[in-house]
């Protein structure tokens, strides 16, 4: 919080010094963007220090390709994607005596996020541009998949033993109020900060089903099938745990 803080007096006095050096030419500018015009915000990392940018944080944490619209001078509509995907593979070998023993492993899962929203821009200034507003946040959980082999192999042969689980996904839900501003240093290129408060509920899972598949050195492969249920809901309700420092471009695509 404290880096958030000397972040925004940062801005705010780079945009400061940028105005009073401005030309009499230059002081007739629009920086702030009007109806028609579209942008995209990120959020900026690693103030001072290792400065870089990244994607925008929706409502419940996820990171999302933020993209604005401007309605009208005053309202602009905001809507958020996010994709996150998760494979993972895992190789391992050992040994028990005169046996050698190998464990693969993989998993898998993915997640789509949407998060629409509208902004009210209420200051008729030059550069500063503060807003209220709020957002919706979706998110659409894919069933999580794991598969583990493990496989003995000595003298005789290999006894392997195949594991494959499969339970429901999931969905995420949240309502969230938000506050910011922008400081546009430069027609339509701002610096700004956003904070968050609201809510939102994760469910996951569901039932689920577990295959076991062990086929010897010798003699007949057998399967055991096995069910249940297992859900988890979790809701938090609260604010962001950080301020979101952003970084905005805006052009107009009405030409």
């Amino acid at each position: 919080m404290k880096n958030s803080i000397i972040a925004i007096f940062t801005l705010i006095s780079f945009g400061a010094f940028a105005q009073t050096n401005d030309t009499g030419e230059t002081k007739e500018k629009q920086y702030i963007p009007l109806q028609g015009f579209a942008g995209v915000s990120m959020n900026i990392t690693g103030i001072i220090n290792n400065l870089g940018v990244s994607a925008a944080i929706d409502p419940i944490g996820s990171d999302v390709l933020l993209g604005k619209y401007y309605v009208t001078d005053k309202w602009v509509f905001r809507a958020g994607l996010g994709i996150n995907s998760i494979n993972y593979t895992g190789n391992s070998t050992d040994s028990i005596g005169s046996s050698q023993v190998n464990l693969d492993s993989t998993y898998s899962q993915a997640a789509l996020y949407i998060s629409p929203g509208a902004e009210y821009h209420f200051l008729d200034d030059k550069r500063l541009d503060p807003y209220i507003g709020g957002a919706l946040s979706l998110g659409f959980i894919s069933k999580p998949k794991y598969n583990t082999t493990i496989s003995i192999i000595d003298t005789t042969g290999e006894d392997k033993t195949k594991i494959t689980y499969q339970s429901e996904g999931g969905f995420v839900f949240g309502a969230t109020a938000i506050v910011g501003f922008n400081y546009y240093i430069a027609r339509n290129f701002a610096l700004g900060a956003e904070y968050q408060l609201g809510f939102y509920n994760r469910r996951e899972g569901g039932d689920w089903e577990r295959v076991t598949v062990n086929t010897p050195v010798s003699g007949t492969s057998s399967s055991i099938r096995t069910f249940g249920a297992e859900r988890t809901s979790t809701t938090t309700v609260g604010l962001s745990q950080q301020l979101n420092i952003t970084l905005s471009y805006f052009f107009n695509i009405k030409g």
